[in-house]
């Protein structure tokens, strides 16, 4: 009899976490269904799949376009050292953060002076005597005049921008290449200091 009943015990349990476990791969397959989404561009269906393993199209790890002065210089230096442009290639390599020197004492070293404040981009890493030659300047319509001073600007020849780009191509730029959460990282770890240099 005790036999009879931890058997019946027994195939009750098997029968029931049996049930429980198809119950869960049910809801796991629906949930992953769920998850794959189609979109359609231009007449092309492409599958996405929004895993949760999967943080490039998190929305947590985009920026905004709305992003402070902190994550603003983050990602014009991030965009600046990943598109390779002249002196600012790998300059954000190794840093721990980076110094924003804002000065408008030497906004005539410039061509586009923008708003009249230069933003000296400082990695201490790289430029240990405190002077950068890597700077920009912002425009009222959030266009980013990005420089790379040589020893001969000076007021008489000023610096000409590398390139012009508006702030919201920068964040395109950083959020379809995937450096949003590294930038969000460097914007905690910058530093603004309104000194002259």
């Amino acid at each position: 009899m005790v036999i009879l009943c931890i058997v019946s015990g027994g195939w009750f349990l098997f029968k029931n976490k049996s049930q429980s476990a198809s119950s869960a791969n049910e809801t796991t397959t629906e949930s992953a269904d769920a998850k794959i989404s189609s979109n359609t561009t231009n007449g092309s269906t492409t599958a996405q799949n929004s895993n949760s393993n999967d943080t490039s199209n998190n929305a947590s790890d985009k920026l905004s376009s709305d992003i402070g002065p902190k994550e603003t210089a983050a990602a014009i230096a991030y965009y600046a050292d990943k598109s390779g442009l002249d002196g600012w290639k790998d300059y954000l390599k190794g840093n721990n953060g980076i110094t924003i020197i804002l000065s408008s004492a030497h906004a005539s070293m410039v061509s586009d002076i923008g708003q009249g404040m230069l933003y000296g981009v400082l990695n201490e890493q790289l430029n240990v005597n405190g002077v950068t030659k890597n700077i920009y300047t912002l425009d009222e319509d959030d266009t980013v005049n990005i420089y790379h001073l040589s020893d001969e600007n000076s007021s008489d020849n000023p610096a000409t921008p590398i390139k012009s780009v508006s702030k919201d191509e920068i964040i395109q730029y950083i959020n379809d290449h995937g450096y949003a959460s590294d930038v969000k990282k460097l914007g905690s770890r910058v530093t603004l200091d309104q000194e002259s240099y």
